[in-house]
């Protein structure tokens, strides 16, 4: 698939899919309730079809995925199937949260999935669960509004085992990391703007926001509600002169999915971007480390490779080139964000691999760049 134009010009609103964390958990944890949970706006995609999937095949009644959709609950108490082989696809999250919820039972189950998700490290889940630096808490905000009482502080979250799970009735909001796309987008345009409506605003996912911010980016919340379990509101982004920044380790929580798309970003901006404590990308679906670097590299973008991060130096020279997206749908969205920036045009190898969290991609892109 080739993207490229002269000029960009951004223009339109859109809704971007559900969020992905948010929809693995509200189909797991309504499967635990008691009683029937109500979810809309649930993210279709490859990830979510594998997180239903293995409930189905641990006995709990899961419908086909659908903008509103319910889940009948069996309780804490339901004992799942035995000795069940789960395919989690290229699913981490469903296989690391899937864990957890066979551990309570006195059952046995192989986890399985593709070339990609069986490399990924999973040892550090099966321990005492500690945290270094704060990450999203999407899991301790829907059982606390499940009535389960949860405490966190000093990087331990400890949960009081409840008796029962009341039944959710949720929204998924929009997905940040989906989002984070768009705003790219905007901040790499020449002229105009985009509204992206109902994002989930959780703090621990929105730190592409403020490294944008810093670059230059004009980026306005509006619209904001609170009332939920996840905050949500409307991001509009306008583009202004685009300088580099540094993006540090304690930053890096908060923004790990989005760290593809504003190293693209950093390749248009003046001055040099430095990005270190981000080691844990290369153990992402791909080695996202090496291969943005390669593919910057390979487009005609001045980069080194660190351990943990890369230094990037933005051009404003013309961009061609072929990019490898290793399967990888973070990195075909990235760059084709990029190759959709003015002066540049490029050939991405696998543009279907942005169906494992956003099947729609693609059109939503040409329906906002023109």
């Amino acid at each position: 698939m080739t993207v490229g134009r002269v000029r960009l010009v951004v223009r339109g609103e859109l809704r971007v899919p559900g969020d992905k964390s948010v929809s693995h958990r509200a189909l797991m944890f309504g499967a635990l309730a008691e009683g029937t949970t109500q979810v809309r706006g649930i993210l279709q995609s490859a990830d979510i079809e594998s997180t239903a999937g293995a409930l189905r095949a641990l006995g709990w009644a899961v419908p086909e995925l659908a903008p509103e959709m319910t889940v009948q609950g069996l309780g804490l108490s339901h004992l799942p199937a035995l000795d069940t082989r789960l395919d989690l696809g290229n699913s981490g999250t469903s296989t690391r949260l899937l864990m957890g919820i066979v551990a309570g039972f006195p059952i046995q189950s192989t986890f399985t999935g593709d070339a990609s998700l069986s490399r990924r490290p999973m040892r550090r889940v099966a321990v005492v669960i500690r945290e270094p630096a704060p990450t999203r808490d999407h899991t301790e905000r829907m059982l606390r509004a499940q009535g389960a009482a949860i405490d966190v502080g000093g990087g331990i979250i400890v949960l009081d085992p409840p008796p029962r799970l009341e039944p959710l009735d949720i929204t998924v909001p929009g997905d940040p990391s989906s989002a984070a796309f768009f705003a790219c987008l905007a901040a790499l345009s020449d002229a105009g703007s985009i509204t992206i409506r109902d994002v989930g605003l959780n703090p621990g996912r929105c730190g592409f926001i403020s490294v944008l911010r810093r670059m230059g980016a004009r980026v306005d919340i509006v619209s904001r509600n609170d009332a939920g379990a996840e905050p949500l509101g409307d991001i509009v982004v306008r583009p202004v002169h685009l300088s580099g920044t540094r993006i540090d380790g304690d930053e890096v929580p908060s923004l790990i999915d989005e760290l593809p798309a504003l190293a693209c970003v950093a390749a248009r901006a003046h001055g040099e971007t430095v990005i270190s404590g981000a080691a844990e990308l290369r153990v992402k679906e791909s080695d996202r480390i090496a291969a943005v670097v390669a593919n910057l590299r390979n487009v005609g973008v001045d980069v080194d490779e660190a351990p943990d991060g890369m230094r990037i130096r933005g051009t404003r020279e013309p961009l061609t080139g072929t990019v490898q997206t290793h399967g990888d749908h973070r990195l075909a969205m990235a760059f084709g964000v990029l190759g959709s920036s003015a002066q540049a045009e490029f050939q991405i190898d696998d543009p279907d691999c942005v169906n494992v969290s956003y099947p729609g991609f693609w059109r939503d892109l040409a329906h906002v760049a023109v």
